[in-house]
């Protein structure tokens, strides 16, 4: 595996409000529950630019989440850019813990039906969190999905779709055990530095942070988008990433989450 990529301008800072064929979906300030910790609280250590840079290096040459993303979503003409971030920061930690081959496809409309009131409403990304870990998601509708779950599975997109009889006890297994809130440029580089994937909302849409980069004298986060074959390739991926300098992080950094580890309940 490499990081080394060279970024396409088309792709660095997009403003999304500008982009109007796409559609955003994120609904803005996000309300965390009193019992959601915040990354800059615990015990965590926040980095010091030197070790920002010491794990840019290392990303760099190694690269990093982007290495466990095995699709890209396609939201199409449905607000639900916070279930695609959400589903796929979650999907592709599982494939990290799991391994790349042994991953589980996992459905963005099963929790974008959770959060947002119809096909075109948005969500928060707050709400993400909390119905990632009390409710979970489905796994998408595939083949190898069926044969394991039946039809306990779900589509990628499809808001009008029907969630299956008993449906909340296989999406119980698809759960996060926990994670932080994040409030600062600070907070966000070191969690991005120490590997983990972080969901965002920004400009009224919501993108998954994959790795941080240190190029041409600035910090640049490369990130997953929901946009199909919109963006430039990276990882195993031919097309579907962007990538954002600090101006755009910190417009992020006070709309974001982590999550502790990805795993299968019981």
């Amino acid at each position: 595996m490499s990081g080394a990529v060279e970024i396409d301008d088309r792709y660095l800072d997009v403003d999304f409000i500008k982009e109007p064929e796409y559609v955003y979906g994120d609904t803005g300030p996000n309300i965390f529950g009193s019992s959601m910790e915040y990354f800059e609280d615990g015990d965590d250590e926040i980095y010091t630019d030197a070790q920002v840079r010491e794990a840019c290096e290392q990303q760099e040459a190694n690269g990093s989440l982007e290495w466990f993303v095995r699709s890209v979503f396609n939201q199409k003409q449905e607000g639900s850019c916070v279930g695609n971030a959400a589903t796929k920061l979650f999907e592709t930690m599982l494939n990290e813990h799991l391994g790349i081959e042994q991953g589980i496809d996992l459905s963005a409309i099963s929790l974008y039906k959770q959060i947002g009131r119809s096909a075109s409403s948005g969500a928060s990304v707050s709400d993400a969190f909390e119905q990632l870990q009390t409710t979970g998601v489905l796994p998408l509708d595939t083949p190898k999905n069926r044969e394991k779950y039946g039809d306990h599975v779900m589509p990628a997109t499809g808001f009008s779709t029907r969630f299956p009889d008993g449906w909340k006890t296989t999406a119980a297994k698809f759960r996060i055990a926990g994670g932080k809130a994040i409030r600062t440029l600070a907070g966000l580089k070191t969690v991005l530095a120490k590997g983990r994937g972080v969901v965002v909302g920004r400009e009224g849409h919501s993108i998954f942070y994959v790795g941080i980069r240190w190029k041409n004298g600035r910090y640049v986060v490369p990130y997953l988008n929901s946009w199909g074959p919109w963006g430039q390739a990276l990882g195993r991926m031919t097309a579907g990433f962007g990538w954002d300098t600090e101006s755009q992080m910190k417009k992020s950094a006070s709309w974001a989450f982590c999550i502790d580890s990805a795993f299968l309940a019981d």
